[in-house]
């Protein structure tokens, strides 16, 4: 998993360097390989509960079906009933949603940034500053970012309570 991440990073950080200011530099590139971390995390942890979810149930009916011992079989039908409450209680889909999505607006206001298309195309105006632009977006991506997180858990702590 940390070579994928380093590997999508080291694609696009390029795009970071761009910002002229380096705290904000700074800012956008640990924003950045932060929701790009946890989306793979919410990935994989994702599918490995859904693998459990799925072959454990069918190992306990293949137990029964052989008539193993009843121990093996009560341990994969706990461990497997496990697996999918930790998926659930984690919403490892959504969260990895949510955090993907926030990486790929953030590319994309990186590209409109860099080669100043959209938002970024001067408009001629002396006020106009796609610096200021970018700080503005890309904090709105990161709270609406936060802001869905935080929705997630309280679902979370409310369907587990």
């Amino acid at each position: 998993m940390v070579i994928i991440v380093t590997k999508e990073v080291e694609n696009y950080i390029y795009l970071c360097e761009e910002i002229e200011n380096k705290d904000f530099q700074k800012r956008v590139r640990n924003s950045f390989e932060y929701y790009i971390r946890n989306a793979n995390f919410y990935k994989y942890v994702g599918m490995a509960l859904s693998i459990l979810g799925i072959v454990l149930p069918a190992l306990a009916t293949i137990l029964t079906a052989c008539e193993a011992n009843k121990v093996w079989i009560a341990c994969a039908t706990s461990t497997a009933t496990v697996a999918s409450g930790i998926f659930a209680y984690l919403k490892c889909s959504d969260k990895q949603e949510t955090y993907r999505k926030a990486a790929e607006n953030m590319k994309a206001e990186l590209v409109a940034y860099a080669t100043e298309q959209g938002h970024y195309k001067d408009d001629g105006t002396e006020s106009f500053d796609k610096d200021a632009i970018l700080f503005e977006r890309i904090e709105s991506i990161i709270q609406n970012g936060y802001d869905r997180i935080v929705e997630l858990d309280k679902e979370s702590e409310k369907s587990g309570s």
